[in-house]
């Protein structure tokens, strides 16, 4: 171990380095960040903003539980206070949702900081802490589905950041045994549990470490302990969602429905099977490649047989946060996103492990070779970025349908206003009146045509009916779940030269009697 001084030092160098990965993070996640706003927003983005502007106008307490309020009410405060100190800041260009978007990327970067720090604890041997610290907090910065979702008004990062911050006072308390640590570790958990149900499953660590087995710890303490961890959580999660108690009965309600959602399927995103292998060889693979993925699976199994105390309490996390991910049958690749931090560790850990065993010109082989896995994800990274700052193709159909002459009806990602769903609209056929369809609907319903034999029918009728005003799409074709993950269709968009319109593509049918 380092003297004191060289130990201050040597903390010194660590932190800086995480600062300039961070730097390298804040690369993927500004640029084109208010593209095509205020009009084209992502699909999560106005269930955020509108319940933040209520905290924004006086509605402290926020009473709807399908997304739990945390992320809501604290966007919402930060809004407040901007608005205090001038209310242009809330102005840029792109409005509220520009100003949104800013706040999350910086939660973002901070989660990739928590990385860093998470990571340093879990070395073998302290001259190992920097190495594993800065590369699991790259591995996060050039996380896929990282930079796609810190890219919008989001809460999954800000429950990273509590998880994250939970996990650390773990370290502290599993070191000391001192109960304000424990206390904080607690509290961070039910704020991770108050912005997406499933963080609060990190408390699983602090439990681990209050129930290990050791001499010294008599039993009576370690039942102290645990009301202490479960009522700090209590007091956490209450701190981010204030009316629970006011309407428990909601909360309920919401939280079974959140659920429920989970079992019976999303439009266009519906598996028949659980998700763990879906996660395993769709997710992990297309947010980092198939490398990474191996290493963070080897390293969390390496750990459980032979690691650190540290290392076991987060791998004792990971299995029921990936367990409960797994459970769900709706194909989101971002539910995986509440794991990718800890597993990033995990696998540094293995990384140094194996790279030691290897010898100093293995080892350094063996890095390559991992950085080198690496250059698919930048590249996805660059193109998501470039795909932000091109024009969309519901705003050129916005432009063409001014033109019309009749009234006209949009579906969901037709137009920036659309809403209508007309594959559960059959009196749509009868409108006498244009109307706007986008391949983000119909290719759903398409994709499984037993299914939804009636809003397939329904499209047929329409096309069948109409006739073709205009049909407005992108330079390459892109399906409606394009930009989920890199092979889905996001690797069209070319790295350099011209990208075009990105987006669905917008058939606009004129249905009126001629």
């Amino acid at each position: 171990m380092p003297d004191e001084e060289d130990a201050r030092r040597f903390d010194a160098v660590l932190l800086a380095g995480l600062l300039l990965v961070v730097a390298v993070a804040a690369a993927f996640r500004l640029p084109h960040l208010s593209g095509n706003l205020p009009r084209i927003v992502g699909p999560d983005e106005p269930t955020i903003m509108d319940r933040a502007l209520r905290v924004l106008h006086g509605h402290v307490a926020l009473s709807h539980y399908d997304w739990p309020p945390a992320s809501m009410e604290l966007l919402g405060g930060v809004m407040r206070a901007a608005r205090a100190v001038s209310s242009s800041l809330l102005q840029p260009h792109g409005g509220v949702y520009a100003f949104g978007r800013v706040v999350f990327v910086a939660i973002s970067l901070a989660v990739v900081l928590l990385t860093g720090l998470v990571a340093a604890e879990l070395a073998d041997d302290w001259r190992d802490r920097r190495m594993i610290a800065w590369a699991a907090a790259a591995l996060v910065a050039l996380s896929f589905v990282s930079v796609r979702t810190s890219r919008l008004v989001h809460p999954d990062h800000l429950q990273l950041a509590f998880m994250l911050g939970a996990l650390l006072a773990t370290f502290a308390y599993d070191r000391s045994r001192r109960w304000p640590w424990l206390a904080g570790a607690g509290a961070l958990a039910g704020l991770a549990g108050a912005t997406k149900y499933v963080g609060v499953l990190i408390v699983v660590a602090a439990i681990v470490s209050i129930l290990w087995p050791e001499p010294r710890r008599p039993r009576l303490r370690r039942a102290h302990h645990l009301g202490l961890l479960l009522a700090s959580m209590a007091v956490g999660f209450v701190a981010g969602a204030p009316a629970v108690f006011a309407q428990p009965g909601q909360m309920w309600h919401d939280l079974g429905k959140q659920f429920g959602h989970q079992a019976t399927g999303h439009l266009g995103y519906d598996s028949r099977a659980n998700g763990w292998w879906f996660h395993l060889h769709q997710s992990l693979p297309g947010n980092w490649g198939y490398g990474v993925t191996a290493l963070a699976v080897v390293g969390t199994v390496w750990v459980f047989v032979r690691g650190t105390r540290p290392q076991r309490l987060t791998a004792a996390a990971v299995i029921p946060l990936f367990a409960l991910v797994g459970t769900s049958r709706v194909r989101f690749p971002h539910y995986v996103l509440v794991v990718v931090p800890l597993l990033a560790c995990l696998g540094m850990v293995a990384l140094v492990r194996l790279a030691r065993r290897a010898g100093v010109a293995g080892g350094v082989v063996l890095a390559v070779a991992v950085g080198i896995t690496l250059v698919p994800a930048v590249l996805d990274d660059a193109r998501l970025v470039r795909a932000a700052g091109a024009i969309d193709t519901r705003l050129v159909a916005a432009a063409a349908v001014r033109r019309l002459d009749g009234p006209i009806r949009a579906e969901q990602y037709a137009l920036p206003d659309g809403t209508d769903d007309f594959g559960t609209e059959p009196p749509i056929v009868e409108c006498e009146c244009y109307v706007a369809i986008s391949s983000y609907k119909e290719e759903r319903y398409r994709r499984e045509p037993r299914r939804y034999r009636r809003q397939v029918a329904v499209y047929d009728a329409l096309r069948a009916k109409g006739r073709v005003v205009a049909v407005i799409g992108p330079r390459r074709h892109l399906a409606y779940d394009w930009d989920l993950l890199p092979q889905w269709g996001l690797r069209r968009i070319p790295l350099t030269g011209a990208i075009g319109p990105v987006g669905p593509t917008i058939t606009i049918l004129d249905l009126r009697a001629h």
